[in-house]
């Protein structure tokens, strides 16, 4: 039988080390856990300084909301079928179209979400288009 010169043993014999303690490190750790997301807040505030155009009218009583989410607090409340001017639209943290409006005849403004509308946009400015500008 033939053996290993001694110092072939000390390298293998430390190899063998070295690799049972690198394998013994990667198991020891436990595995650490993320931090979950915050949900957006849907009734942070949304800008909304524009005035665009196109018309409506609501096809229901309803409040118009501080922010486009249902959940927002309300700003005022108007009956169903009065006419609202369009400001602008935004899709919300739902993925739900929402317009800032406001009540025809009045100084009431707020939120409401397109499935509270029946569209009657018109070309208010004569050009040609109907410009909805995003907020």
């Amino acid at each position: 039988m033939h053996s290993s010169p001694p110092r072939l043993k000390r390298l293998l014999t430390t190899a063998a080390a070295v690799t049972a303690l690198l394998a013994g490190s990667m198991v020891a750790a436990p595995a650490a856990h993320a931090a979950p997301v915050p949900a957006p807040d849907p009734c942070a505030h949304k800008s909304h300084d524009y005035n665009g155009e196109g018309k409506a009218y609501t096809n229901k009583d309803l409040n118009l909301k501080a922010e486009p989410a249902s959940s927002c607090n309300n700003t005022s409340w108007i009956p169903q079928g009065t006419l609202v001017y369009y400001h602008c639209f935004y899709y919300n943290v739902h993925g739900n179209l929402w317009w800032y409006v406001r009540a025809a005849g009045s100084n009431k403004y707020g939120w409401t979400s397109a499935a509270n509308l029946y569209d009657q946009s018109s070309d208010e400015n004569g050009d040609g288009w109907i410009s909805y500008i995003a907020c």
